[in-house]
């Protein structure tokens, strides 16, 4: 590494000296390379516990009209409620489907906006 950092240089008198060459630099940019190694795992790990509670709250709540679904039919067949005082109908599912939707976008871009920003401490604008 000491080969890569250094050179050896002649001087007027023939002798040969070894200078430093960038050695800041290069110093800096590893520096620079490993936090931006760790600053993406960090933001890996944390988009990727994200999605995970997205879908995990995604499938709660279609267990939960699962349930409300299989409780509106056994009311019917046991004549409790009337056809048109069901608990799921067409309105729940469509409002289902467009929260469901909304929630994805919302977290798609809110990932991309803050997770991803282009330098480290700074979020665009």
């Amino acid at each position: 590494m000491t080969d890569d950092i250094r050179s050896v240089v002649g001087n007027a008198d023939g002798e040969s000296s070894i200078r430093a060459i960038g050695l800041n630099s290069v110093a800096d940019s590893n520096v620079k390379d490993q936090i931006a190694m760790g600053t993406f795992e960090l933001r890996k790990e944390l988009s990727q516990q994200i999605i995970k509670i997205f879908k995990l709250s995604n499938l709660f709540i279609l267990v939960m009209i699962g349930l409300v679904f299989f409780s509106d039919c056994l009311f019917l067949k046991w004549d409790l409620i009337k056809p048109e005082n069901r608990l799921v109908n067409g309105q729940v599912l469509m409002a289902v489907i467009g929260a469901t939707t909304v929630q994805l976008g919302a977290v798609m871009y809110l990932m991309a906006k803050y997770l991803f920003a282009p330098e480290l401490g700074t979020s665009p604008e």
